[in-house]
């Protein structure tokens, strides 16, 4: 696999920018990736190729990874936002292949304690990943493997600099992607009815979309956690992801009365009804793959 780079003056050109055949035949070979750590053209190149694949209700808006990323540079941030780029260098350009987009979240004792044996649990949460159009039409595979890779390789290092143990990579799958996801070892807590809970709020605390049923998958980054999961800790996974994704940007800027309408909302209904509706098995076996998918 290829180092992950830092940002550099290598001009960002989208795929549609270039002549598909100036693609080099050897493309995965020639694969690059970068963190994407500063607002500016590769981020806004990177929300543009999101946008294109994600609805609105799914997608946080260009702003919040803007700030996320100004958190990061000050040392500021609670869950780091991790966008990594994937990328071939054509003609002196950057041109970009792929993005995936997360944040490296510890996982909060919500619920009860995670048993974690005197170290932090931290999990890499993938809120998107999407691969250029153009390359899946034309039959191009692997790109997106590398790039989570990348991204599981380089979240491993912040979460051992931040002293912890990487668990999982989790994310919300739409029923497209559940087969990509199986074949990169992601696996179902069984039985376990999952909604994605709305990521926008006016400024009465009413959610702006509702709650989205998504598949929840784990990617295991450890033997001890590819079995099964015992029920508070994936409660906790799962308060953590509400809570870090949904609220805490509003925390500073809705009214103490909208806030608790929204966290009321978020914790209160659509979190206890996750849990409510999870089978009575503890720990809850982790499964290959959705039957029928």
């Amino acid at each position: 696999m290829n180092q992950l780079h830092d940002e550099s003056s290598l001009p960002v050109r989208r795929l549609a920018e270039i002549d598909l055949a100036s693609l080099p035949p050897d493309l995965l070979g020639r694969l690059e990736f970068r963190v994407i750590a500063d607002p500016g053209e590769w981020l806004n190149k990177a929300y543009q190729l999101l946008t294109e694949q994600f609805e609105p209700d799914v997608l946080d808006p260009l702003d919040r990874y803007v700030g996320w990323l100004e958190l990061n540079k000050a040392g500021k941030n609670k869950f780091p936002y991790l966008l990594v780029a994937a990328y071939c260098n054509v003609q002196g350009s950057a041109v970009l292949l792929g993005v995936i987009s997360g944040n490296i979240m510890k996982v909060e004792e919500y619920v009860g304690p995670n048993s974690s044996g005197g170290k932090d649990l931290y999990i890499f949460a993938i809120g998107h990943q999407v691969t250029e159009l153009a390359l899946r039409k034309t039959g191009v595979k692997g790109i997106g493997t590398r790039l989570w890779k990348s991204a599981a390789e380089e979240a491993n290092t912040w979460i051992k600099n931040l002293g912890g143990r990487f668990c999982y990579s989790v994310l919300e799958a739409e029923d497209e992607s559940i087969g990509f996801w199986s074949k990169r070892g992601h696996l179902r807590p069984k039985d376990v009815l999952y909604w994605q809970p709305p990521l926008e709020f006016d400024d009465s605390g009413q959610y702006k979309y509702p709650e989205v049923p998504e598949h929840l998958m784990f990617g295991p980054m450890e033997p001890a956690f590819e079995k099964a999961i015992p029920k508070i800790f994936l409660q906790n996974i799962i308060a953590t992801m509400y809570l870090n994704w949904s609220l805490d940007k509003y925390r500073d800027t809705l009214s103490p009365d909208a806030m608790r309408k929204a966290e009321g909302y978020v914790m209160g209904t659509l979190f206890r009804k996750v849990c409510a509706d999870m089978p009575d098995l503890d720990p809850i076996p982790l499964v290959a793959s959705l039957p029928g998918k």
